[in-house]
């Protein structure tokens, strides 16, 4: 799934899905419906996503779980409702939830404003989320810093607003702080890049 092999992801999670429910697994039942739900949705299948959301929300104590309502704010946003989609982010902020998943839900939120032209919002929220995330990978053992950044597109919504602002300068700053200061840290530890570097 991360590797967006998408026919893989779907055979493994099918697999996995049918497994759980032959031994009475419900945690990773629900675990597979999400990313099932994540993957339709990607793929832009909302209808097939909508099928496997509704599984999720139909096992005990997930109907308004953080990770099911991320779920059905994914399928509003593909589906142009971003209002509902802005109120269902809302309530996970609201919610106890975990800094990562925080950070995630900041993006989406910042991508959800966007979309509707909220653009100083969006540009708070994306940074919000990119704060969070850069706080938390700062706190991992080194050999997992990089790969952290895969865990999701911390910075790539951001950027696009920037570009889309014309303000270029501005999104390769922010393009700087991901990936290559990372990279930069691992080889040369001694180093800490100043977060103001004269980019032009």
């Amino acid at each position: 799934l991360a590797l967006h092999e998408d026919s893989e992801a779907e055979t493994h999670l099918l697999q996995s899905l049918a497994l759980a429910r032959m031994t009475g697994d419900s945690g990773t039942e629900w675990n597979c419906l999400n990313n099932l739900t994540h993957l339709e949705v990607r793929r832009h299948r909302l209808k097939k996503a909508e099928e496997y959301w509704k599984q999720e929300t139909s096992i005990p104590g997930k109907k308004d779980a953080p990770y099911t309502l991320v779920n059905r704010e994914e399928i509003e946003r593909a589906r142009g409702n971003y209002r509902r989609a802005e109120l269902i982010l809302q309530e996970i902020l609201h919610q106890d939830i975990d800094s990562g998943l925080r950070a995630v839900v900041k993006g989406d939120l910042g991508a959800v404003y966007a979309a509707q032209h909220k653009y100083d919002l969006a540009e708070l929220a994306f940074l919000d989320g990119i704060q969070i995330a850069e706080n938390i990978r700062k706190r991992l053992p080194e050999e997992y810093r990089m790969s952290f950044l895969d865990y999701d597109d911390f910075y790539d919504g951001y950027v696009s607003l920037m570009v889309d602002r014309h303000q270029q300068l501005r999104a390769l700053q922010v393009a700087e702080r991901g990936r290559s200061r990372t990279l930069l840290e691992g080889l040369e530890p001694q180093i800490r890049p100043s977060r103001d570097f004269n980019l032009r």
